[in-house]
């Protein structure tokens, strides 16, 4: 039924930020959203901090023949993320952080986001998500046109490896996944998603935003 939504839970203190003054924006927000808002200082922050394209992309593209089974469905979480993609899920997340710190960004790791939004509690990323009752119910994609790979790739993955690559970083997990998706799905994801170049990324170390 698409004119219904299903609302498993509300997370706790969603990052929000502005290239305008964030105060202009929240004033419009009704209460009953706003105070699951955290107001942060730059939207590089929410940016590399949108844990979205390390949950996403991945499991995909690891699980598509299940995926375009049509006699079988499964739950994305508990069952498509096991022990050693959930390992390689960490991998992936320490070069999103490794790319943050070496501008001078701290965010959360994939781990301490979890704990946060969900107050889930866990060793390490596997135990988190088996352990988040929310993750539970949720199905995986019947499909792979889906927003988890055209969005995720394009406006997460890419934008994360251009920077680092700005920054002579190498990010081989991410460049790999960009990569196989684009062969998957025929499309540029390279050349579809969004980049800084070397200009900008100046023009944020001038003005403070970054180091």
């Amino acid at each position: 039924d698409y004119n219904k939504v299903k609302i498993y839970t509300l997370k706790n203190n969603v990052l929000i930020s502005s290239i305008y003054d964030i105060n202009i924006i929240l004033k419009d927000i009704p209460y009953c959203y706003k105070k699951y808002l955290k107001p942060v200082d730059s939207i590089i922050k929410t940016s590399l901090g949108n844990v979205g394209m390390i949950l996403h992309c991945l499991p995909v593209l690891l699980n598509i023949g299940w995926i375009e089974n049509s006699n079988y469905t499964f739950k994305y979480y508990h069952d498509g993320i096991t022990k050693t993609i959930a390992n390689l899920l960490e991998h992936l997340d320490n070069e999103r952080i490794e790319v943050a710190t070496f501008l001078g960004i701290r965010i959360e790791n994939i781990n301490d986001w979890l704990r946060r939004t969900y107050n889930v509690e866990g060793n390490n990323l596997y135990e988190l998500i088996k352990n988040n009752k929310y993750y539970k119910e949720i199905e995986a994609p019947s499909n792979i046109d889906h927003r988890y790979l055209d969005e995720d790739i394009p406006y997460g993955l890419v934008p994360l490896e251009n920077l680092a690559h700005l920054l002579n970083l190498n990010v081989p997990i991410t460049s790999h996944i960009i990569t196989l998706g684009s062969i998957i799905k025929n499309k540029n994801y390279r050349k579809i998603g969004r980049k800084i170049n070397k200009k900008d990324l100046n023009f944020l170390k001038r003005n403070k935003v970054i180091q």
